[in-house]
């Protein structure tokens, strides 16, 4: 397809990912058809087969600059069918942020967990709300830079280890325990 666009006048739109996207990048580049053939982005689904079988995993991304063109929203509508398909009521998806919103903006979307929240206007979020979903929980990551942390790893583990005091670890292998199916 992509051989085809250089010898004729159309362009190619192509979304989805797999282990042909570096092969389809170099064709595009080889063939100098960065203006006539898009990647413009994917959706990935997770069926579980045993537990939460309610629920389908979508993990999807439209590249931003082809982002506002309905392409994220057919992707969704996809998403949903196979969610159908597969008698699944629930969909859960991830997004990333560079950093949260300021609790007291106009624009924060609070977490109903009482931590955290996002800005509303912000694309992914904004597109999530658009699509129906609304937020559950957030999720922190922090950074420090190696350099940074090894002048402070003593002070660092000190200060981890007075909060972790009242914590238990707990494990377990196959269906979570009755009894912690609560604090899940």
């Amino acid at each position: 397809l992509v051989r085809s666009a250089h010898a004729r006048n159309f362009e190619v739109w192509i979304v989805g990912e797999g282990r042909e996207r570096d092969n389809l990048e170099r064709l595009i580049r080889d063939y100098g058809l960065q203006d006539r053939v898009r990647l413009l982005g994917s959706a990935h689904v997770g069926i579980a087969l045993q537990e939460n079988t309610d629920r389908l995993d979508l993990d999807l991304a439209v590249l931003p600059g082809e982002r506002c063109r309905g392409i994220g929203s057919a992707l969704h509508a996809a998403t949903e069918e196979i969610a159908r398909a597969h008698g699944r009521t629930v969909i859960d998806t991830y997004t990333g942020h560079r950093r949260a919103a300021e609790e007291d903006s106009p624009d924060a979307l609070a977490a109903p967990t009482g931590f955290g929240a996002l800005d509303r206007t912000e694309a992914p979020t904004a597109f999530a709300l658009a699509q129906g979903y609304r937020l559950v929980q957030t999720e922190t990551h922090s950074e420090l830079h190696p350099a940074d942390g090894l002048a402070v790893v003593d002070a660092l583990e000190a200060d981890a280890r007075a909060h972790a005091a009242d914590y238990e670890v707990l494990t377990w292998s196959g269906p979570t325990p009755q009894e912690q199916l609560d604090g899940m």
